[in-house]
This record gives C-alpha cells, structure tokens and sequence, in this order.
C-alpha cells in the first residue's frame, strides 16, 4: 500500500490511496468541499485481467459499474453532481447566505439583522439592497505655501485589477443563488465639500464628478448589470437634515481630539501633502486636524442613511475594521459586510 496522496482542486480536497496485489490495483479517493462539507467516497478497481475479474464478478450476480474516468476525476465529477443536487434542494435566500459568510474576508458586522432584512425582501419580493463608496481622486496643489484641492480622474482601488477580479467572483457567486439583488456604487461627491471646502482650486467641481461617474459608470455596467452607479449626493439629499445633525454632533465631538485614531489620520495627511510639496507649516497642521476632524464626522452622518436606505454595506477600504467603527459610530447596529482584502 502507497501513502496517500494529498491535495486541492479548487474548493476540493482529496486524498487517493493506492493498494496493489498480484490481481490488480484498488483505488481509494475521498473528496470533501470546503465550503459545503460535502464529502464522497469511492473505490475503483482496475484489474490486471479484466475477462477474468468480470467472469468473477457474474459468477456471483454482482453489479458494477464502470467508468473510462480516472480514479480522481470520476470523485470531483461525483461530487460535483452531489453539490448541484444539495443547491437545488436549498431554498435561495441560504444560499444568498452561505455566500456571504463564506466570502466574509473580516467580520461581518451585525450580520444577522442584515439576514432578518434579507428574509423580509424575499417575503416581499423585493431586491436585497446594498452599497459599496468609492472616493473620488482628490488631488493637492501647492499654492503660496498651502494646499489646494482638485479633482483627478485616476482609479481608485476599488477599481483596481486585483479588486475587480475579486468582485467578478461576488457578483457571480451571487447570482448563482438565483437572489434578486443589487449594488449601488456610491460616489462620494460631497467629501470634497465637506472635508476641503475651504482650500478648493474651484468651488464647481460637478464636470470632473460627472466625468469621473461616467467612466465608473462604464466599468461597472461590464460586470453586471446588477451595478448602478450614483452620487452619493443624490442618495443623501432626502435625508440632508438627517446626515447634518449627525454631522455637526460627530465634529463637535472630535474638535481638539487628542483621539489616537485622529491623531494617526493627522500624521498621514501631513506627510500625503508634504510629499505632494506643501511646506511644513501651523497652518498646513491646522488643515491637516480641521479636515480630519470633518472626515470622521462625515462617516458618521453617512452611516445614518446608509442605514435607512440600504439593507447593507460593502466595505472596499483597506482598513475595513477601523472604518466600520466609524461608519457606524451613530448606528451601532449598521450591517456593514467585508468581502474585499485588507
């Protein structure tokens, strides 16, 4: 007897022992799903004389079946058959949720009040809501030893390669529950307002938003045409007053903040802009904490019509825990799902 041999095809894991004797070779091969914990067993024998092994074989009106598939190719292919028969059998809206659990890549915040909400959608035969930011490419000028703030039209990492092919893999994951949802591409058109607006190259900058929707627009309806891309500024006007009092709240509360969160986002505007040429300065310290301070209240308020109009949040950010806290300062209970890599 060989030792088993081990290894992986996708989502599979199989091991193949080998027994030989002077009749033949018997093959051994279990497969298991990772995802599923679906698992089969099989044995093959390939006789040395095959006349012979089948005279045995009627002699004592046994039934065999037989295949031209190599032993681990004959498993994969039977346990493929079982996993389609364990789908069909599933209502949808599990396997909606075992694709989310299974793509979670960070916790899953509040994740069964997003189940509850998934569940009343189905009753109601409406589509699972969700949202997903992308900030726009706000880029710096130096001018008279001060930053000034404008729009650029570069990718952003949510639309990167490697961030694409991963959302390839969702949306096809997704749709394979036969779920009715979608996914709006929220583009964060207010940040430059309400974070930089007083160091702005130009208060109009709609024609670089719209250009920059536009060209979002067109990747995203490549994938699917469960994406719509919109202005986040479109999504919050119904809810202004909403956003702006946990807005103000938020930034009365992180004014003067010696937070260490505040402190760290602080450090890292001041070297972004330094490195893009702005000389060391009070006043570029006091823009680096004025604009800190606005970009965390900014979150907050955000969360609070996230929560209202969408069942779910997608996080894309690096840092998808540290923001999750902030997105749903005002919100605790704000279902936020991390399918993404940090």
């Amino acid at each position: 007897m060989r030792p088993p041999e081990r290894g992986t095809m996708g989502s599979i894991f199989v091991t193949k022992t080998l027994v030989q004797s002077t009749t033949g070779e018997l093959f051994n091969v279990i497969a298991r799903d990772k995802d599923s914990k679906a698992r089969v067993e099989i044995s093959l024998i390939r006789p040395d004389d095959e006349d012979d092994y089948l005279e045995f074989v009627s002699s004592r009106n046994f039934d065999i079946d037989t295949t031209d598939l190599p032993p681990v190719e004959f498993a994969l292919a039977t346990i493929a058959q079982t996993l389609i028969l364990e789908n069909q059998e599933r209502p949808p809206v599990d396997k909606f949720k075992d694709v989310i659990i299974n793509e979670s890549l960070f916790p899953f915040q509040n994740m069964d009040r997003a189940f509850i909400r998934l569940e009343r959608k189905m009753r109601e035969g409406s589509p699972f809501k969700m949202a997903c930011f992308v900030c726009l490419n706000t880029k710096c000028a130096p001018r008279n030893g001060l930053p000034v703030f404008y729009l650029g039209q570069d990718e952003k990492r949510l639309t990167s390669p490697k961030l694409m092919r991963r959302t390839q893999l969702l949306i096809t994951s997704l749709d394979y529950t036969t779920v009715p949802y979608n996914i709006d591409i929220l583009i964060a058109d207010t940040d430059i307002y309400d974070v930089n607006g007083d160091w702005l190259a130009n208060r109009d900058q709609s024609s670089d938003i719209d250009a920059y929707r536009q060209k979002l627009s067109s990747i995203f309806a490549n994938i699917s045409p469960k994406f719509d891309c919109k202005l986040w500024s479109e999504v919050q006007a119904p809810y202004e007053n909403q956003y702006r009092s946990g807005f103000d709240y938020v930034l009365g509360e992180y004014t003067d903040s010696y937070e260490d969160d505040v402190l760290i986002n602080i450090a890292k505007r001041k070297r972004s802009l330094m490195s893009q040429g702005v000389p060391d300065s009070n006043e570029l310290d006091k823009i680096c904490r004025v604009t800190a301070e606005r970009n965390f209240a900014l979150y907050a308020g955000q969360g609070l019509v996230i929560d209202s109009e969408y069942d779910c949040l997608i996080m894309a950010d690096p840092e998808p825990e540290r923001l999750c806290a902030k997105q749903s300062l005002l919100v605790p209970n704000l279902s936020i799902w991390c399918p993404y890599p940090g």
